[in-house]
């Protein structure tokens, strides 16, 4: 069985799906029904090769020379979702 889940924005490492009702079968002792138990997914976050998260919010890193610094510095980056993210910052 394919079980969709969705992973919202800003979930966390060590945080829960929990889906109701789709675990293991087991029949309770006491009313002799079959009841089910709970799906529970742990979200484990791997580190990233270009973005570091703090909290809600995502780093990013770059060196950038002195002439860069005196001149103005421009440069594209591809954000998580896909789109492109341009940077850029005129002479200080």
């Amino acid at each position: 069985q394919v079980i969709k889940v969705k992973i919202e924005k800003g979930m966390q490492h060590g945080d829960q799906i929990i889906k109701k009702g789709f675990g293991d079968a087991m029949r309770n002792t006491t009313s002799n029904q079959i009841v089910y138990g709970d799906l529970i997914l742990q979200l484990c976050q791997t580190p990233h090769a270009t973005f570091q998260r703090q909290g809600n919010h995502l780093f990013f890193e770059k060196n950038i020379t002195a002439q860069e610094v005196s001149h103005g510095i421009a440069f594209s980056i591809t954000h998580l979702d896909g789109r492109e993210v341009k940077i850029q910052q005129s002479s200080i």
